[in-house]
């Protein structure tokens, strides 16, 4: 049986034909280069190279997120995916809609109570640009799955995918991410519904017609008469004014000065938040080697006593990503803003860090501003 399969890496593209049935496996392979622009343009010349549109994908590691959790053995289907949805919350630092991320049990180690499951997810960014290209391509995507689990099929990842058998199934045993259809997508159903619309109004029955004429007719004189008696108004502010009004001012008015106060204003006092109260960690998500130790030193400066560093958990990061406790007061964010802005693009994170957590700000480390 052959496979073909799309092999991602942040860098370039492996497309290859593989027999399972022959001894050398792989047919044909090809090798592309790829950017968020251009990943359209590669599967299209794939699809002609290969002269088929049906194909698995395989992810890079560092493109995907994998993680692996407990769940409690006595939750339903519909609970299991919903708990472990708040988990991903506290564990990947994206928002990820429900399609955006799929779930797999595996044989739990001994002593665990419960299940064990892994998680598999795209990066936000990555997951956009990948469907946004199948869409385009009208690619037919059989399976995505990340390198790190194909490798449990086969050490070579392109291979282990090739292998794949559980294709189909319950939503807890199948490891299947779904490229589902976007915005582009659901704009062009929006304006083939409007273009039907139309459509159905051409044709009207001759009875329906005159029901839209005379409520058309009726709604141009209401208009009309709003217009006229417009036109009335301002005929008797113009035309009916009385002789002896102006808008002169009278020289037999003397106008004096206003009383200036003498009384010295008291001067607003500013809030200032004391930074040395609060405990931030600043994570590398960059990619620059000592990027976070640079960061720390510049909040140092800011006041910022108690400062943690670490690395996040990709280096993919493009925007600086400030998270924050929901007690932590917004002038913590607007001093942390203020210090890196001129060197980072800096977001705040509809995420709330969760109370347990030591910190009382989590910045995650972008790239810097070119």
């Amino acid at each position: 049986m052959i496979k073909n399969i799309i092999a991602i890496a942040k860098d370039k593209i492996i497309a290859a034909e593989i027999d399972l049935g022959t001894k050398e496996k792989t047919l044909e392979s090809s090798e592309f280069g790829w950017t968020s622009e251009t990943l359209d343009l590669a599967f299209a010349e794939i699809v002609k190279r290969f002269k088929t549109k049906k194909f698995r994908i395989l992810v890079a590691d560092e493109l995907s997120y994998i993680v692996r959790l407990s769940v409690d053995s006595n939750l339903s289907s519909g609970q299991e995916r919903q708990f472990l949805s708040d988990q991903l919350k506290e564990k990947i630092p994206e928002s990820l809609a429900p399609g955006e991320w799929d779930y797999k049990e595996i044989v739990s180690s001994e002593g665990v109570d419960g299940k064990e499951v892994i998680v598999f997810a795209l990066v936000r960014d990555f997951y956009e640009v990948l469907r946004r290209a199948v869409t385009n391509t009208g690619l037919i995507v059989e399976a995505v799955e990340p390198e790190v689990v194909a490798k449990t099929r086969d050490a070579n990842p392109i291979i282990g995918l090739a292998m794949k058998e559980d294709i189909t199934g319950r939503d807890e045993e199948v490891l299947n991410i779904i490229l589902k259809e976007g915005k582009e997508k659901a704009t062009e159903t929006v304006s083939e519904a409007k273009t039907q619309e139309v459509s159905d109004e051409e044709e009207i029955k001759p009875e329906k017609k005159g029901v839209l004429t005379l409520r058309m007719s009726f709604t141009t004189l209401i208009l009309l008469i709003l217009f006229v008696v417009g036109l009335i108004v301002l005929a008797k502010m113009f035309l009916f004014k009385k002789p002896n009004e102006s808008t002169e001012v009278s020289s037999d008015v003397t106008l004096s000065p206003s009383p200036v106060s003498t009384e010295t204003p008291e001067p607003t006092e500013e809030v200032e938040v004391g930074t040395s109260e609060y405990k931030v960690q600043v994570q590398n998500g960059s990619g620059v080697i000592g990027e976070a130790d640079v960061v720390a030193e510049i909040l140092t400066s800011e006041g910022f006593k108690n400062i943690e560093t670490g690395n996040a958990d990709s280096y993919t990061y493009q925007k600086t990503e400030i998270r924050v406790k929901k007690d932590t007061p917004d002038e913590v964010f607007e001093t942390i803003n203020k210090a890196l802005n001129s060197d980072y693009e800096v977001i705040l994170s509809d995420e709330r860090l969760a109370d347990t957590l030591p910190f009382d700000a989590i910045i995650i480390i972008g790239k810097r501003i070119e």
